[in-house]
């Protein structure tokens, strides 16, 4: 048997394409112009407002808070200065979305000396300076005890807050700094709403308040708020599983586009082409109730026809989901403080939402 050599190189070719360089992003514009994608942004933008606006209006109660606070601080005479630190502690819980804002400061400029200069020559000697930790737990706690020890030096010739951000509970602070630390603190705690009741509120202002048209089957939203409760406590990575059941629903099926307001839907089911039209008959709830109500002459239909049946279908739904969340509410209001019941609430009967068992939204699809 001859003895075979095989060398082995790399040859390179001249191209197009740089190691480290970006890739070209291709924008598919006919799939943005499929009725399908149209329905589901529409959907997915209602959804997506109405978490935005809880969160804005959320951290808006809490910076008005903060500014009352530190607003009280800034009309306390001078003679009221002590070495004690105003200290508000944000207890923002967990998977809170960050607002942070990040400014370039030179290593040269920090010191207290510059700041102290800084501050007598630029401010009010009223006005507190504002220092925000807005991750406690991350935060070195060394270096900080250090820092607030120099801090209280300083107190009586400046004015002082510190703005904690607490992921978890107050007993951070105490197992993070030492007494001889805490005693320079005068500390005043707020609290942002629990995850629960964040998400609880995105629910009442979508799912539960018939504003969108998408609905989830019961397994699909108990897995959803089951990964909630038990695993991250994350409205965040909730929406994005609800986004993610959105897109499989509405990907590839024109006729899911029907799936939209009810003044809209004569016009959608006219954009729809006879395969869209064939499709939908295809469906095993159309077929059967096809099936059902015309037994052999099912195929038969006109497609004009067709389209009068499914808008009838349509406005029917519509009809008894207008009546549904009422009634829901009504039933609620009815046994939620029954035995069994009371760890179910959704809403309360002074319209507060109730969140200690958000599984019970699943139960009443």
């Amino acid at each position: 048997m001859e003895n075979v050599s095989v060398s082995k190189g790399i040859f390179p070719m001249r191209g197009n394409y740089f190691i480290g360089g970006k890739g070209k992003r291709v924008k598919n514009k006919f799939f943005t112009n499929e009725l399908s994608y149209k329905a589901y942004k529409k959907a997915w933008n209602v959804i997506e407002n109405v978490a935005e606006e809880i969160n804005v209006n959320m951290f808006k109660q809490i910076l008005s808070d903060l500014q009352n606070y530190i607003g009280e601080i800034r009309d306390n005479r001078r003679d009221d200065i002590t070495s004690e630190i105003p200290t508000a502690i944000l207890l923002t819980g967990i998977n809170l979305p960050d607002h942070d804002e990040n400014t370039d400061v030179k290593k040269t400029h920090c010191t207290f000396r510059l700041l102290e200069a800084w501050y007598f020559e630029k401010c009010d000697i009223n006005t507190p300076l504002v220092i925000i930790i807005p991750d406690f737990e991350s935060f070195n706690s060394t270096i900080l005890r250090d820092f607030i020890l120099v801090l209280s030096c300083y107190a009586k010739t400046m004015k002082f807050v510190l703005v904690f951000g607490v992921a978890t509970t107050l007993h951070a602070i105490h197992r993070s700094l030492s007494y001889d630390v805490t005693s320079k603190l005068r500390v005043q705690v707020f609290h942002t709403p629990t995850q629960m009741k964040s998400l609880s509120d995105v629910l009442e202002g979508t799912v539960l308040s018939g504003k969108t048209p998408f609905k989830l089957t019961g397994s699909a939203f108990k897995l959803l708020t089951d990964i909630f409760l038990f695993y991250d406590f994350s409205v965040d990575n909730f929406l994005q599983g609800f986004k993610l059941c959105m897109d499989l629903h509405f990907h590839g099926n024109n006729y899911t586009s029907l799936c939209c307001e009810r003044e809209n839907i004569p016009v959608q089911i006219n954009k729809l082409t006879i395969d869209d039209l064939n499709e939908l008959k295809k469906l095993p709830s159309i077929n059967n109730y096809l099936r059902k109500e015309f037994n052999d002459k099912c195929e038969n239909i006109h497609d004009e026809e067709f389209k009068n049946i499914i808008i009838k279908l349509l406005n029917d739904y519509h009809d008894s989901m207008s009546g549904f969340y009422p009634i829901l509410k009504c039933f609620h209001y009815l046994t939620y403080s029954l035995p069994g019941f009371r760890d179910c609430a959704v809403i309360d009967p002074d319209g507060e939402t109730q969140s200690d068992n958000l599984t019970v939204k699943s139960k009443c699809q």
